[in-house]
């Protein structure tokens, strides 16, 4: 709401009037655009109130929280209690918006080259996957209730590479129209005759297909696996007795592919590869807005807060403000100037409200006493009625009497002597 239409608002309260004349209006509006020169707002105060407004605005629409929220608990860099956050997903929330909130909650300034994303980790910390930043994050966790222990999983916030290193494994991917090389490999559950072994394998990333074969000359691969329906993981379970430490796991819905690299360059080489066929790109592109989340108080214990300056507020005061929340405003004389004939204004449109709200008192009191002098006029009138008649009364009451006596003196006089 701007501050004409709080005016309106409050004009007919603060004046105790209707409060719907251009006057009062305009003396409250005054008083709330340039309540900061008028009662001396500190700068302190001033940057508070910035602050809440820039939140408020952000999330303006939408007051109430949306049905199917979900509480999530999320980690920041490590699993441990004191990195833990308790945050609200919507169903539309995606990776990158949780990974902003988050960050944004910790106050956590990523540097330009460093890129942070969002990490689902399974099998008591055993494999971890990163999210692409467009994947539904509520999506994923509602998954969780199909693995064997649902809650040893949760989500973490962290460094995923740098822009360097993901530059540099995109070009290689470039170079490389096709990602190819041998890695230990075994399935789950098993199907071949060797058991719990891993056997080497000679893997093709080709088309959107993990191609399978068993040595470089076969010419018919083993198995083909479409890159859509599987999810990638860092890391392979202990009790798979991985042969080295850099793996990867393929998981689909019946099976799991494990696969060792013999370093830890080759694994991040297959990662990425594997995860620009599957999404076509691992970040945003470069110049694009942070995604924020939509979600009203994703922090669980966040305040609600009221607006008191809004966007549309031009008045020369609002840009004061900003300029105190830079640190750069200097008053000079035509400043003080300018404040001196501003509160000269305000003095005279109070001293106008002060004279109309005079002239309305003013003439509620002729009313009343024009109405009273009519009371008056008409009890009067009546006294006088009473008094002409009473005369008029008093005269037939005598004529009466006197009629009545020379009636009696009359039949006194008829009567014979004695």
């Amino acid at each position: 709401m701007n501050p004409h239409n709080l005016a309106m608002v409050f004009s007919s309260c603060l004046f105790q009037t209707k409060g719907h004349t251009s006057e009062e209006v305009n003396v409250i509006e005054d008083l709330i655009t340039n309540y900061i020169q008028l009662f001396d707002i500190n700068e302190d105060h001033v940057k508070q109130m910035d602050t809440e407004n820039s939140f408020i605005t952000k999330w303006k629409d939408t007051q109430v929280s949306q049905a199917g929220d979900l509480l999530i608990e999320v980690y920041v860099e490590r699993k441990e209690p004191d990195c833990s956050i308790i945050i609200r997903v919507s169903p539309l929330t995606e990776a990158e918006e949780l990974t902003n909130d988050v960050l944004g909650i910790k106050n956590i300034i990523p540097n330009k080259d460093e890129i942070w994303a969002a990490f689902e980790v399974i099998e008591n910390g055993e494999l971890e996957r990163p999210l692409h930043y467009t994947e539904n994050v509520l999506e994923q966790v509602l998954h969780w209730s199909s693995l064997p222990e649902p809650g040893s999983a949760y989500l973490v916030i962290k460094k995923f590479l740098t822009a360097d290193t993901v530059k540099l494994y995109n070009e290689k991917n470039a170079k490389d129209n096709v990602k190819a090389g041998y890695l230990k490999y075994k399935e789950e559950p098993s199907k071949l005759l060797s058991g719990n072994k891993f056997q080497e394998r000679y893997f093709v990333l080709w088309e959107g297909n993990l191609l399978l074969y068993k040595d470089m000359k076969s010419s018919k691969p083993e198995k083909v696996l479409p890159l859509s329906s599987l999810k990638l993981y860092l890391g392979v379970k202990k009790k798979m007795k991985p042969p080295t430490n850099w793996g990867l796991t393929v998981y689909s819905e019946k099976h799991h592919w494990h696969m060792c690299c013999d370093g830890q360059d080759t694994q991040m080489e297959w990662m990425t590869s594997i995860f620009n066929a599957q999404h076509s790109d691992m970040w945003p592109p470069a110049g694009k807005a942070r995604k924020q989340s939509i979600t009203k108080n994703p922090k669980i214990g966040g305040l609600p807060l009221i607006p008191i300056q809004q966007e549309k507020n031009t008045s020369k005061t609002r840009g004061n403000a900003e300029h105190i929340k830079a640190g750069k405003l200097t008053f000079s004389e035509q400043d003080d100037n300018d404040i001196v004939e501003e509160k000269n204004n305000l003095k005279e449109r109070a001293h106008i409200v002060a004279q109309c709200l005079e002239r309305k008192e003013e003439k509620v009191r002729n009313h009343v006493k024009k109405h009273r002098s009519l009371i008056c006029v008409e009890d009067t009138g009546a006294d006088i009625a009473d008094l002409h008649q009473s005369p008029y009364k008093e005269s037939r009451t005598q004529k009466k009497h006197e009629n009545k006596t020379n009636t009696s003196n009359l039949e006194s006089d008829k009567l014979p002597p004695n």
